[in-house]
């Protein structure tokens, strides 16, 4: 173990971390290199302390295997180095509803846990099951499982349960699948937190969703009776219609199909997504969906379920909203902030692609905890004197931006790619810097100005 004092280590950090840029632009040119990032050595699969540059490989070869230009030195810039081989880890997964899922109709969203009805002639009364849409799940028999978890589609080595019940009928497109023994779940939404029970519909109801691709949004009912015909040839009748309420521009995107609608004011389950219309949701109602596959949703929580902690947001759910609208607000006072929120825009779909589609981008966001970090700048929003952590597993702010920014630009359209040359360290010079959301505002308002003569078009 290392000897050395606190400061002593706290110095030799900063010392790597400023040399960092420069080495991964060094070690990255070598084959096999996945990523650089500063930490402490491990042998034999304990820490000593050094401060090192981690450098993340494909495979981790001999060196006689190695022509000498290909070999990674043991010191770089004054700074010794560690050679570790990226292995995909176990995951340590809590399904909750909002998440990815895989089955077989396609890809889509885990919309609920329910339990079934003393009418389910499929499986025990009370038993628990995912509920989610046919056209994600498949027929009776087929898998689900998280596409996550591994690079098939094919769910035979990442499953989490089987479907038991599916159809699609002119008010419904519903699956139910049980649960593997040991699969560990807890009875909420992502960022919504726990859902007691269910209601039906009402125009002008606020509902809060969380699909896999547009993650958490905010609607209003407008329409109960809409009638919808999809592409593959299904058509609905007395369909729910949501409207985005700002912040939220868009409700539906693919991958969302599944996910379920969440009345604001009581957190109960009033319908279950399966098709957009533009920046609308639509969705069954959700009588119709329980009666059909026979299951009720629980008022508070499942036996076998992990407690209820409500991780996501608080009982007054629309100060959030509010708050965040807000904070958008006071950015786009400024020519600064408009150009910022545009920039972001203009190229947040294509990111959220690849995050949840491209194997490199999504190995990059989970390895240096990316979704952790934005849960806590979320957080931020709604309470003003909570602070994101300086490291979350070991990784910093500044290891999400890097990464992501060479993920991204690899992977990415030529015109993601221009935007993150241009705008890389920038960014990484000021969010390293700011602990809330914010804070990053305030300084995106004030410091941070867009390029001269920018041009401006409504093409």
């Amino acid at each position: 173990m290392s000897q050395k004092s606190p400061e002593q280590v706290q110095r030799e950090l900063r010392e790597a971390e400023f040399k960092l840029p420069e080495a991964r632009r060094l070690l990255m040119a070598l084959p096999g290199v996945l990523d650089v990032m500063v930490g402490s050595k491990e042998t034999g699969g304990f820490a000593t302390g050094e401060i090192v540059f981690q450098v993340l490989v494909e495979k981790k070869k001999a060196l006689q295997d190695l022509p000498v230009e290909q070999r990674i030195p043991d010191r770089i810039l004054g700074i010794a180095t560690d050679v570790i081989p990226f292995k995909l880890a176990e995951p340590e997964t809590v399904l909750m509803g909002g998440g990815n899922i895989n089955g077989g109709g396609g890809s889509g969203t885990l919309g609920a846990f329910v339990l079934a009805t003393a009418a389910n002639t499929k499986v025990a009364v009370d038993t628990n099951l995912v509920l989610t849409n046919k056209h994600v799940g498949g027929e009776i028999g087929d898998l689900v499982g998280e596409e996550s978890t591994c690079d098939c589609k094919c769910c035979s080595c990442c499953d989490f349960g089987k479907v038991v019940d599916s159809d699609i009928t002119a008010q419904v497109d519903a699956a139910i699948a049980t649960l593997n023994n040991g699969v560990r779940f807890s009875q909420e939404v992502i960022l919504v937190g726990a859902v007691r029970g269910s209601t039906a519909a009402a125009v002008n109801d606020f509902v809060l969703k969380h699909g896999r691709t547009t993650q958490l949004t905010r609607g209003q009912v407008t329409s109960i009776t809409w009638p919808v015909s999809r592409t593959d040839k299904h058509s609905f009748t007395n369909q729910i219609r949501i409207a985005p309420v700002a912040p939220t521009t868009d409700m539906s995107e693919g991958g969302d199909s599944g996910s379920v609608y969440i009345k604001e004011t009581t957190r109960e389950i009033i319908g279950l997504h399966h098709a957009g219309d533009g920046n609308a949701a639509l969705g069954n109602q959700i009588g119709p969906v329980l009666t059909r596959m026979n299951v009720r949703v629980p008022i508070m929580g499942t036996a076998g379920a992990l407690p209820l902690v409500s991780a996501g947001l608080p009982e007054d759910g629309p100060s959030f909203h509010q708050a965040w609208a807000a904070l958008k607000n006071a950015l786009e006072r400024t020519e600064a902030g408009q150009y910022w929120v545009q920039l972001v825009r203009s190229h947040a779909s294509e990111v959220n692609y690849l995050i949840n589609h491209d194997r490199e981008t999504k190995m990059a966001w989970q390895r240096t905890h990316g979704p952790s970090f934005v849960s806590h700048y979320l957080k931020t929003v709604r309470q003003e004197d909570y602070r994101v952590p300086r490291q979350i597993g070991g990784m910093r702010v500044e290891n999400v931006i890097i990464s992501m920014a060479a993920a991204l630009q690899q992977n990415g359209s030529q015109e993601l790619s221009t935007a993150i040359t241009h705008h890389y360290l920038e960014v990484l010079q000021f969010v390293g810097k700011e602990d809330s959301a914010r804070k990053l505002c305030e300084r995106a308002r004030e410091e941070i100005r867009c390029p001269h003569n920018q041009a401006h078009s409504n093409n």
